[in-house]
């Protein structure tokens, strides 16, 4: 018996789904590629300005973690590999 939360499939298999662990931002680079895959409000696209000059930078941000269902749908979209998931004890 799994330690793991679990979910079942339409075929009756077990599926254990992965939660978002953390997002690299450092890494990310505002594609919004996995904002536009995530159907649960996760994410949001931030903007960072920098102080000595007039560049700014977007990236990504998990702003509501407690509404990821685990489908891993985000890190698939992400050409960067910026996510880590994990699955959740029961």
């Amino acid at each position: 018996m799994s330690t793991y939360i679990e979910g079942y499939r339409k075929d009756g298999t077990i599926w254990i789904p992965e939660f978002i662990v953390s997002l690299a931002s450092e890494v990310c680079i505002g594609c919004g590629r996995c904002f536009k895959a995530c159907t649960q409000g996760v994410l949001n696209l931030m903007e960072e300005e920098d102080e000595d000059d007039d560049d700014s930078r977007m990236f990504m941000s998990v702003v509501c973690e407690g509404q990821c269902i685990g489908c891993k749908a985000c890190a698939a979209a992400c050409p960067k590999s910026c996510f880590e998931h994990a699955p959740m004890e029961k």
